[in-house]
């Protein structure tokens, strides 16, 4: 247990850096549009913007962009077992501890939905699937929202160690 959570931390880390700072993530993208921002960064969407996004890419900055979402996969899953690291940290009822879990299970499996769903309609671009475009928003927003909760629990336990003046 403990080797994947060293597993987890370490490919969070790398998996970030490769998106964040080389060719093939944000920087090989903003090759070819320097305002490029990435969508699945957005609460929510509309179908438009995530066109607009892909056309002003062109071809070969929706192949980096393709890779980007591939990349992503992985960042999903290793921020899951973070996430999974700091609720083992911090919670310690186990209701709340299993509810908690279920928020960044959830979370982790709308950014894979989300992925997927971006990475068919780059797939297909430029022919269009307004439904998959508009499923692909939601799933970012259900995202978000899941991260939301897991991190206002996590914030709750802070709170309640440093008002208890517990240390953990």
């Amino acid at each position: 247990m403990q080797l994947i959570r060293y597993i987890g931390a370490a490919g969070f880390f790398i998996t970030l850096f490769i998106m964040y700072g080389t060719k093939y993530g944000l920087p090989g993208i903003k090759q070819y549009d320097r305002k490029f921002k990435p969508v699945d960064m957005k609460f929510f969407y509309k179908k438009s913007l995530l066109y607009e996004t892909f056309e002003k890419i062109g071809e070969d900055g929706r192949k980096v962009y393709f890779g980007y979402f591939i990349i992503d996969f992985f960042l999903a899953s290793f921020t899951l077992i973070v996430m999974i690291m700091i609720t083992d940290l911090l919670m310690h009822d186990p209701d709340i501890h299993y509810a908690v879990y279920l928020a960044a299970g959830l979370k982790a499996l709308f950014d894979i939905l989300e992925n997927c769903i971006c990475l068919y309609l780059l797939h297909i671009y430029p022919a269009k699937n307004n439904i998959a475009a508009f499923f692909a928003s939601c799933s970012t927003m259900l995202k978000f929202i899941m991260f939301y909760l897991w991190l206002l629990a996590v914030v709750a336990a802070l709170l309640y160690f440093y008002l208890a003046g517990l240390r953990y």
